[in-house]
């Protein structure tokens, strides 16, 4: 898989095997904001969880209904800083996913994430439409929503389970069409 975006400070790619120490050391340094909004990272998260996200990862890319990129450093660093994706695609629709580790928050970067994964979406998958959820109290995600321009749609009451808790999740749109 030699699909990636890039542009200044980052680049998007596909996962590899050797991500997972990258990808455990992000999540590891996040756990404690991730996992009250990402049903998938918990308290005993494992380098063998890793593993196994990069494996699924790359066995649903060939089916097309999920498309998952590590966020990457450009540069002699190249150091793993998140991720983000397409899921639940459905041409001409799908679902955006993101996360960042918790030290590089605020500086813009999964908001430029996005953005490639929209020119992969529009280029390669001929999206037209993106949706957006995250839960009610996550700030940082509903100014990224924001950000891109998407448009709130509702709030959807008890939508996911995280943490031992419902959540209600906000819902956003954005069109891809020029």
């Amino acid at each position: 898989m030699s699909t990636f975006y890039q542009n200044k400070r980052i680049r998007i790619r596909p996962y590899e095997e050797n991500d997972a120490a990258g990808m455990f050391e992000c999540v590891s340094q996040s756990i404690k904001e991730m996992k009250a909004y990402l049903p998938w990272v918990h308290d005993r998260f494992s380098l063998q969880d890793c593993k196994n996200w990069i494996y699924n990862a790359q066995m649903i890319w060939p089916t097309g209904r999920q498309y998952d990129f590590v966020i990457e450093e450009r540069g002699m660093a190249k150091r793993f800083l998140g991720g983000v994706g397409l899921l639940n695609v459905n041409p001409p629709y799908a679902i955006l996913g993101y996360w960042l580790r918790t030290d590089f928050t605020g500086k813009g970067i999964t908001t430029e994430a996005c953005q490639l994964v929209f020119e992969f979406a529009k280029e390669v998958l001929g999206l037209e439409e993106i949706t957006i959820y995250m839960s009610e109290g996550n700030a940082g995600s509903i100014a990224i929503a924001n950000k891109l321009g998407a448009k709130y749609v509702e709030t959807k009451k008890n939508h996911e389970f995280v943490d031992g808790q419902q959540l209600n999740c906000r819902f956003y749109r954005l069109s891809l069409k020029s």
